[in-house]
C-alpha cells in the first residue's frame, strides 16, 4: 500500500531539507530529555509509555481525517487486516515494542543518556545476526569484519562506563534486543506477506496494541499504594501540563520523521540520524553534567566508523565480496569521486518508502525506519 515517493530534483536538496532536519532534531533531542527529567521525577517509565501510546492511539485518527493529502502522511487507503492477522502477526511485533520501549525508559532511571546512546549503537550487529540466522540476509565475511568492529567499539563504551549500573544496562539491553527482534520480525511477518504501512498507519494500528501490554504490566509493577500522596507529588514534581506537552512531542516526532524521510535522501537520512545521537550525547555531558571517558568516545566513535561502513557493505556487495574490505572500499569511494558519478549516483538512487526504510544505504539490519518513535 505505501509506494515509493517520486520527488522532483528539488525536493531531494539538502538545503531544502534543512528546516525538515533541524525540526526533527530539535524535537527528537527534546522527547529524550524530557523523558529523562519525567522518570527521574516520577519513576513510573511503563506509564509514561502508555500515556505516549494512548496520546498517539487519539492524535493520529485526528491527523488522518485533517492532514492534507498533499503532505503525503499517509497511504490512500489503510490495508485491510484480518484477525488472524492482528492475532498472529501484530500482536506479537507489538509485544516487542511495548518491551522496547518500556524497558528502554526504564533504563533512564538507571544510566546516562550518553552511555544508553552509545548501547544502541549495537543495534545494526544485533538485526544482522538475527536475520542471518532467520536466513533473511546472506552471510558476508566483509559484513562479519564490520560486526566485529562495531562490537569492540560498543564493549569499550560500555566497560569505560564511569557510573556503570547493571540494571540499567541489563534494561537496555533487553530493550535492544526486543527492538531488533521486531525488525526481523516485521520482515518475516509483514513484509513477506504483503502487508505494508505507511510509518502513521503502523503507529494507529500498533498503539492501541500496546496499550494491551503497557496498562495491565504498569498496574502490576508500578501502581502507588497512595493514590492521594502520588497526586500531590505528581501536581508538585512534574504537573499535568509537562505530561500533556511530553505526550504531544512524543506524536510530534513521527509526523517529523516521515516529512523528513520525504523530503531528503537515505544518504542525508542517515547523517542525520548520527548528528543527532553526537548532540544528544554531548548535551548530556554539559547540560546534565553525565561524566563520558575517552575510552567511551574512541569506543562509540569506531562503533559509528563500522556502522557507516555497514552501509557502504549493504550498498556495493558485490565490490566488497571480490575485493575485500579495504580494496572493496577504495573501489566504491573512487567511483562517487570519479567525474559525474555523483550525479548520476543521485538520479539513479532509489527513493525512500514511505515505510520509513532507506532502500540504498542500508541493509535490513540497519533499516529501523521511525523506530526511533518515543525513544
Amino acid at each position: 500500500m505505501s509506494g515509493a515517493m517520486v520527488p522532483s530534483p528539488g525536493a531531494k536538496s539538502p538545503w531544502r531539507a534543512w528546516p525538515y532536519i533541524a525540526v526533527w532534531m530539535i524535537i527528537s533531542i527534546s522527547l529524550i530529555f524530557m523523558n529523562n527529567d519525567i522518570l527521574h521525577k516520577m519513576k513510573y517509565p511503563a506509564l509514561l509509555t502508555a500515556w505516549h501510546m494512548a496520546v498517539s492511539s487519539v492524535l493520529v485518527q485526528v491527523l488522518r481525517c485533517v492532514a492534507p493529502p498533499s503532505l503525503g502522511l499517509f497511504s490512500e487507503e489503510p490495508p485491510e487486516v484480518s484477525l488472524n492477522t492482528w492475532l498472529t502477526k501484530l500482536m506479537p511485533i507489538a509485544a516487542l515494542f511495548s518491551t522496547s520501549l518500556a524497558m528502554g525508559n526504564r533504563a533512564y532511571l538507571y544510566s546516562s543518556i550518553a552511555f544508553i546512546q552509545m548501547v544502541k549503537a549495537s543495534h545494526a550487529v544485533m538485526t544482522y545476526l538475527l536475520n542471518t540466522l532467520v536466513g533473511a540476509e546472506l552471510f558476508m565475511w566483509s559484513k562479519l569484519q564490520i560486526v566485529s568492529l562495531i562490537c569492540f567499539g560498543v564493549m569499550l563504551a560500555v566497560t569505560g562506563e564511569l557510573d556503570f549500573n547493571m540494571v540499567g544496562f541489563l534494561c537496555q539491553c533487553l530493550s535492544s534486543v526486543s527492538e531488533c527482534a521486531r525488525i526481523v520480525l516485521i520482515g518475516q511477518l509483514l513484509n513477506k506477506s504483503g502487508l505494508k504501512m505507511d510509518p502513521l498507519t503502523a503507529v494507529s494500528y500498533y498503539a492501541p496494541l500496546c496499550l494491551i501490554f503497557l496498562v495491565p504490566f504498569a498496574f502490576v509493577t508500578e501502581v502507588p499504594s497512595d493514590w492521594g500522596s502520588f497526586a500531590e507529588d505528581f501536581q508538585r514534581e512534574v504537573g499535568f501540563g509537562w505530561l500533556v506537552l511530553n505526550g504531544l512531542v512524543a506524536f510530534a516526532l513521527n509526523v517529523c520523521v516521515v516529512l523528513l524521510i520525504n523530503a531528503t535522501s537515505p544518504v542525508i537520512f542517515i547523517l542525520c540520524g548520527i548528528m543527532k545521537d553526537i548532540t544528544i550525547i554531548s548535551g548530556s555531558v554539559v547540560a546534565l553534567h553525565q561524566p563520558v571517558a575517552v575510552q567511551q568516545i574512541v569506543g562509540y566513535a569506531l562503533a559509528v566508523v563500522g556502522i557507516q561502513a555497514f552501509n557502504l557493505v549493504s550498498r556495493s556487495p558485490d565490490e566488497f565480496e571480490s575485493h575485500g574490505l579495504v580494496l572493496g572500499g577504495w573501489k566504491v569511494v573512487s567511483q562517487w569521486w570519479a567525474p559525474g558519478q555523483a550525479e548520476i549516483d543521485t538520479m539513479s538512487e532509489p527513493c525512500v518508502h514511505k515505510d520509513g526504510r532507506s532502500e540504498s544505504m542500508a541493509s535490513s539490519s540497519t533499516r529501523e525506519g521511525v523506530a526511533e518513535f518515543l525513544e
